[in-house]
């Protein structure tokens, strides 16, 4: 009897995981698009510096300020034009955040498809191109998809490298593997070089588990 309540608690526990995320899913997808940039800011600003363009600096800055988001993607669009290559696929990802926050999931989509095929984008910008792209589609892409991107050589080679485990947590737990999603957010969790940040969504994943 204990077995059949065990295994009745267990399946409302994963309707109700499944039911937060079809019910909130896009906003889960924006907290950690905004969460991840804010990570990401310091590795991109050392990269703006080697921009040597003051003027571009000046107008990407202004552009993310913009309160109104259509006059934003308009000033970043005219920036994505420019020579400087690491602007320019700075700017698209810029665009893509404004796109999803939109709702326009196809056009931010599409570029940031655009740096992640560009040879000459940053890595850090290709990096972050890949965790966004992955997390707007986690839905949709399979397992096995997500695997082949994030191999262990790519994870481990990655800046982002906690946030692609984390994301792979998260694709386990919307398939309702929690075990093996659990597993991952005590990997990240006992992890002592892991971002404070991440390792506090882990428990509360792992909270969210048990």
């Amino acid at each position: 009897m204990s077995d059949i309540l065990r295994q009745v608690d267990e399946d409302i526990r994963k309707d109700k995981l499944i039911n937060l995320w079809k019910n909130y899913g896009l906003y889960v997808v924006i907290f950690f698009i905004l969460a991840v940039g804010i990570i990401a800011a310091l590795e991109i600003r050392s990269s703006i510096l080697k921009a040597n363009n003051e003027k571009i600096v000046e107008n990407y800055i202004a552009a993310t300020a913009e309160n109104n988001i259509d006059n934003s993607i308009s000033i970043l669009t005219e920036l994505k034009q420019t020579n400087n290559s690491f602007v320019s696929s700075l700017s698209s990802l810029q665009i893509a955040q404004k796109q999803i926050q939109k709702g326009n999931r196809a056009e931010s989509k599409k570029k940031l498809e655009e740096i992640i095929n560009n040879p000459n984008a940053d890595q850090v910008l290709v990096d972050l191109s890949i965790y966004y792209y992955l997390m707007m589609n986690i839905t949709d892409i399979s397992i096995d998809e997500m695997n082949s991107i994030l191999d262990e050589n790519k994870i481990h080679k990655s800046k982002f490298k906690y946030l692609y485990q984390e994301l792979i947590g998260i694709k386990y737990l919307i398939l309702d593997n929690l075990t093996q999603s659990k597993k991952l957010f005590e990997k990240i969790k006992n992890d002592a070089e892991a971002p404070r940040e991440v390792i506090e969504r882990a428990k509360k994943f792992i909270d969210l588990i048990a």
